[in-house]
């Protein structure tokens, strides 16, 4: 990926997958450097495309960037251009969460939840994505139980599509949202607490 970027400076999505393969690798300072390397370059695109990318890969793990200002910013030019998207809803609320703005990101990514719902929606991003951020956003804001609640369904719904992507003609999910949906996983259980599933097994040890 690093010799990617080198040959394609301009090709956003080299330097998102460079920075999540270091992100999911615990190569925490270099992806922190690919983030800031992205936000200096692409601050003033005016590509969606390029704006949504630059702004989800700040979101991809905390403190990626000192100053989510810029990010905020790309997300909200992405979203302007499909205010109905799902994807671009959820990476708002998500950069508002990792901004520290708490209740403005359960806003936005409550939104987000309600077109999931809607059946004529275009869910361009898996919906636990969404979810993971619902719990954490909320937990960041002090609700305990909408925290679970929300944790719950994603962690439910990220087994469900693991599975059917194992199974023989199942759904074939890319390495980068099973990357992704892992660490928002292990990041929001972190924070918020093992789900039941999890913490069964713990207690029967215990005894």
């Amino acid at each position: 990926m690093a010799k990617s970027i080198e040959l394609n400076p301009k090709e956003y999505l080299c330097q998102y997958y460079h920075a999540l393969i270091c992100f999911g690798t615990g190569e925490i300072a270099t992806y922190r450097k690919a983030c800031a390397a992205m936000l200096g370059q692409f601050r003033e695109s005016q590509s969606p495309s390029t704006a949504y990318f630059t702004a989800w890969t700040c979101a991809l793990g905390p403190s990626a960037v000192e100053d989510f200002a810029d990010a905020v910013a790309l997300a909200d030019k992405a979203l302007k251009s499909d205010p109905k998207s799902v994807a671009h809803l959820t990476i708002l609320g998500a950069v508002l969460f990792r901004g520290g703005q708490a209740e403005r990101a359960v806003e936005r990514l409550t939104e987000a939840n309600k077109l999931l719902e809607a059946l004529d929606s275009d869910a361009k991003s898996p919906p636990p994505y969404t979810w993971y951020f619902l719990a954490m956003a909320h937990h960041a804001a002090g609700h305990a139980e909408e925290a679970k609640t929300w944790l719950e369904k994603a962690v439910e719904s990220t087994d469900k599509a693991l599975e059917e992507h194992e199974q023989e003609g199942g759904a074939r999910i890319g390495w980068n949202r099973r990357l992704t949906l892992q660490l928002l996983r292990d990041e929001a259980e972190r924070l918020i607490g093992p789900t039941k599933e999890k913490a069964e097994p713990e207690r029967a040890k215990d005894k």
